[in-house]
């Protein structure tokens, strides 16, 4: 039995504007049984409604591990078909959706499911298009869920309030182990309140953070470094192409 489907760089669309019944069903069969199921990079792309499709199919798969949906130009529609989907599937660990066009309303679907789901692992979503809203909710979700272990937002504009409320998550998740942040526009402020909760949370599993190319300071930096004296679970902090001058440099380095 074939455990692995690859579609990516073909023309799989959705025949009409109504992508339930004949389409779900079809995929239902289709991907019945598969453990892997890449549908990467295809210009012009899976479009929401293929995916919204898809995801009624892959709602009650028992099989599927592993989601590749990566360079699609997603939308909100699309995140939150599949976060309706994660609520009722049980087995899926691992979901790709990098280098879309999801925003908040689909990060907040994504997040609802994040609630209720204990079996995802792994959640990629480098490059798309989530702000402070929906990482306020991620944040709420991230409090509760035990399940999720690699959390990448590289490359969306979170902001500072968007980081710092990921911060407050930090303080009380004790599950996540790769988180990165890279380029989502952290100042001092945000990278202070996420040291402080990398400090107090002493049963934190997080290992490897990436905060690499944002707007960190000497300020932020001081808080990071004070963070690391206290802190043994973390093995690597990468904070590359910010703003940090000697004085930040100097505590890092102490």
């Amino acid at each position: 039995m074939t455990k692995g489907l690859r579609l990516w760089n073909n023309d799989a669309k959705a025949a009409s504007a109504d992508p339930s019944p004949v389409l779900s069903n079809a995929l239902q069969q289709l991907v019945g049984g598969m453990k892997c199921i890449s549908l990467s990079a295809r210009p012009p792309g899976v479009d929401d409604l293929f995916v919204s499709a898809f995801a009624n199919a892959m709602a009650g798969n028992d099989s599927l591990t592993s989601l590749l949906l990566d360079r699609n130009g997603l939308g909100d529609d699309a995140a939150v078909a599949i976060a309706a989907a994660i609520q009722s599937n049980h087995s899926l660990k691992s979901l790709d959706l990098d280098f879309n066009k999801i925003g908040d309303v689909g990060m907040c679907g994504i997040a609802e499911a994040l609630r209720v789901n204990n079996t995802l692992h792994q959640l990629e979503m480098h490059d798309n298009r989530v702000g402070s809203r929906g990482a306020v909710q991620l944040s709420h979700a991230l409090r509760v869920n035990s399940s999720l272990r690699t959390l990448s937002l590289h490359g969306n504009p979170l902001g500072k309030d968007g980081a710092g409320a990921l911060a407050d998550a930090l303080m009380a998740n004790c599950t996540l182990r790769i988180l990165s942040l890279h380029s989502c526009c952290v100042d001092n402020s945000a990278a202070s309140r996420l040291g402080t909760a990398l400090r107090i949370n002493t049963e934190s599993a997080l290992h490897e953070f990436s905060l690499g190319q944002n707007m960190i300071g000497d300020i932020g930096a001081v808080q990071m470094a004070e963070m690391l004296r206290s802190n043994s679970m973390l093995q690597e902090l990468q904070l590359e192409a910010n703003r940090i001058g000697d004085a930040g440099a100097l505590q890092l380095a102490s």
